[in-house]
């Protein structure tokens, strides 16, 4: 085993997840061990030796299937205190707020006492779902759903009115099926995402860390509009369709 190649490859992965299939694994490390079955074994060992999450495993699959990578320290929860200390450092290109994911806030003020499935929004939805895209698309980042652009906590709890997101759980397993059916490759996209849910006084905040992605990602509304997105400064925008060239060149000097 090339312990070289594997410190770089660790390396790569602090900056991002590295998508490899176990025919680059074994080019790039250099295993000892006899036969394909021997290397591969080898190469786990190491992996989890050195707490490298691989998604699919690699018992899964063929040998030429596209692996995650990625070091198993960034999935892990985070604190409320974490949480509030990111909340004060205000909206940037890595870091940006939602109220909710699915209950319209602004409608509710100007037409209260509707009910609820009046409120369930499509715009509020997708305003999350391209957000995810867009740090997908540059250097990853957070994206708190439950606090206010103001920097207010508000919880998610409006959203647990809707059934497919009345608790927690539900709440992740709904934007994790929009991920899926409303990304391209949004299987695959789903291992870019991590969701961590915080509670700070009484309401819940979910903190949502997006990893950058070499594949550029694709995302449509709900009427099947697909566009790409990318992050300038705190702002969120589609990629004009003539700019899409040079934004992928762009990506790939990244």
């Amino acid at each position: 085993m090339r312990q070289e190649a594997l410190a770089e490859l660790m390396a790569e992965m602090v900056r991002r997840p590295v998508e490899i299939s176990i025919e680059g694994l074994i080019a790039r490390l250099q295993p000892a061990a006899d036969g394909l079955l021997g290397k591969v074994t080898e190469i786990a060992k190491y992996l989890e030796l050195c707490k490298i999450l691989v998604l699919p495993d690699l018992s899964t699959g063929e040998i030429d299937t596209p692996r995650l990578l990625q070091l198993q320290q960034l999935t892990n929860a985070i604190s409320p205190d974490e949480v509030e200390a990111i909340i004060r450092q205000g909206e940037s290109a890595e870091l940006e707020f939602k109220s909710t994911l699915l209950f319209n806030i602004k409608m509710e003020n100007q037409k209260p006492g509707l009910d609820a499935a009046n409120y369930k929004s499509e715009d509020v939805l997708h305003s999350t779902l391209k957000t995810i895209a867009a740090f997908l698309n540059s250097s990853g980042g957070v994206l708190l759903v439950g606090v206010a652009d103001n920097q207010e906590i508000i919880g998610i709890e409006k959203d647990h009115c809707f059934s497919e997101t009345n608790n927690t759980d539900q709440w992740e397993l709904h934007l994790r099926n929009c991920i899926t059916g409303r990304f391209k490759d949004g299987a695959a996209v789903n291992d870019y995402v991590r969701v961590s849910p915080v509670v700070i006084e009484g309401k819940t905040v979910i903190h949502v860390k997006v990893l950058a992605r070499k594949a550029l990602c694709v995302v449509k509304d709900h009427k099947g509009n697909s566009k790409v997105y990318r992050r300038q400064g705190n702002r969120t925008d589609a990629v004009d369709y003539f700019d899409i060239a040079e934004f992928i060149e762009l990506r790939r000097d990244k």
